[in-house]
């Protein structure tokens, strides 16, 4: 699988520069490397890197959007008489619904989450 894939996705959804791109690479690593452990068949993987490389993209922007804290209280900025306000909390929100929408369209790919819970019939 392409770190750089990932990478250059990551940028596009963030918006940031290939000057920050070394600070946030250990992120993106990270979240392929979360996708890559939860794959039923590691072997075709090289047949879904697009939507691989997708998902771990979103996954690194919700992650990044949670870690530079735009998910707290909004930012102010007044001017004289003008003030500005921006809230985050939105951004985060719909980061967050692109990692599941993402995430969904790899779901034939992983591995099942959860717990079952169920009885043993003798």
């Amino acid at each position: 699988m392409s770190l750089k894939n990932v990478t250059d996705r990551f940028l596009m959804l963030s918006g940031l520069g290939e000057s920050d791109l070394k600070r946030w690479t250990p992120l993106c690593r990270d979240s392929l490397e979360y996708i890559e452990s939860r794959l039923k068949n590691k072997d075709n993987s090289n047949e879904n890197v697009c939507r691989i490389s997708s998902a771990a993209a979103a996954l690194a922007y919700y992650s990044y959007c949670l870690t530079t804290g735009t998910s707290g209280n909004p930012k102010r900025f007044k001017a004289g008489d003008i003030e500005i306000e921006q809230d985050y909390t939105q951004l985060t929100e719909s980061a967050k619904s692109l990692w599941l929408c993402e995430k969904e369209k790899i779901s034939d790919l992983l591995k099942e989450e959860g717990f079952y819970f169920g009885r043993i019939i003798t």
